[in-house]
């Protein structure tokens, strides 16, 4: 089994593809086996009969967790970036594959319906993408990884 899967959540546009994109980069600089699972990319494909319905939301976060736990058990760092604005979607999430959760504050597009973000966010590690650069942030996200 490999190590816990990486979860980059926060609102479309704060930096949550760029980040995991930039940690997989750093793992295979070191030969670590890792993959991105790209909420985005993912409904481009095998995810494609989703749409953003509430119902659609929690299966669309049922399916990442569920590939990032396949991804886990091969023995790859799997690195998710979703949105995931809910307790309730974090719950499930937690759930099928305890991630490190990793929360993206900055810039970010404005919101649309189904990604306001509830007020008592928990997670693993905070960054604030608009301050910090993405070697900073990779940095951060490795630390916590490893403790």
């Amino acid at each position: 089994m490999g190590p816990r899967p990486i979860w980059c959540m926060g609102r479309p546009g704060a930096g949550k593809s760029t980040l995991a994109a930039a940690t997989q980069a750093w793992y295979s600089r070191r030969r670590v086996r890792a993959a991105v699972v790209d909420a985005d990319l993912m409904r481009q494909g095998p995810m494609i009969d989703l749409q953003y319905s509430d119902a659609d939301r929690y299966d669309n976060v049922v399916r990442l967790a569920m590939f990032a736990s396949v991804l886990r058990y091969l023995g790859v760092v799997a690195i998710v970036a979703a949105v995931t604005p809910s307790k309730r979607l974090r719950a499930v999430a937690t759930r099928l594959c305890d991630p490190v959760w990793v929360w993206l504050r900055g810039r970010s597009r404005p919101l649309w319906p189904g990604t306001e973000f509830d007020d008592d966010v928990q997670a693993d590690l905070v960054l604030d993408t608009e301050a910090m650069g993405i070697t900073e942030c990779v940095d951060r996200v490795d630390r916590v990884v490893r403790a």
